[in-house]
């Protein structure tokens, strides 16, 4: 979701925006994103779907989470986090570009959203976004490898590519 901040069409065919600053997001102003490493929250499974298929209901996960845009209309929620999305909770990707790390000190961001995983339509084709994966934490975690096959062997199959084409 940090990738191309700049690129409007990107974010739409995400399904999501990370600012790094304050923009504009969908004609509204809106604050720079949050940030924070190493949190250890609970993920939910929020759906019926292949690409969370043979997971628990549930399963920890310790690993990086952002307070960003989401685009919640727009994607079909997998995975729901259990941490507070506040900005009390994160650091200002503003502070941290302009030199201070681990700052949130007069910063303010609205609640945000705590779908961390989801599903949607680029264009005509399938598109699984998953948030986690920013270290080998999230990367030793079984639950997340599977995850990550799952969205893999999805987004190749000819299933997805038929869901992806409906109008």
């Amino acid at each position: 979701m940090a990738g191309w901040p700049g690129w409007d069409d990107y974010s739409e065919w995400l399904g999501g925006r990370f600012l790094y600053k304050p923009g504009e997001v969908r004609g509204e102003h809106r604050p720079d994103s949050g940030y924070r490493h190493n949190i250890e929250h609970k993920v939910n499974v929020a759906a019926d779907h292949p690409v969370v298929a043979g997971l628990p209901s549930h399963f920890t996960l310790t690993d990086e989470l952002y307070l960003a845009e989401v685009f919640e209309d727009d994607v079909l929620p997998l995975l729901r986090s259990d941490h507070d999305f506040i900005d009390r909770n994160f650091w200002s990707s503003a502070a941290a570009m302009g030199g201070r790390m681990f700052d949130n000190d007069g910063w303010q961001h609205p609640p945000g959203s705590n779908i961390v995983g989801w599903v949607k339509r680029a264009i005509a084709s399938p598109l699984v976004y998953l948030q986690p994966g920013d270290g080998p934490s999230a990367y030793d975690n079984p639950h997340y490898r599977r995850l990550v096959e799952n969205a893999v062997r999805w987004v190749a199959s000819d299933a997805a590519r038929l869901w992806a084409q409906k109008p």
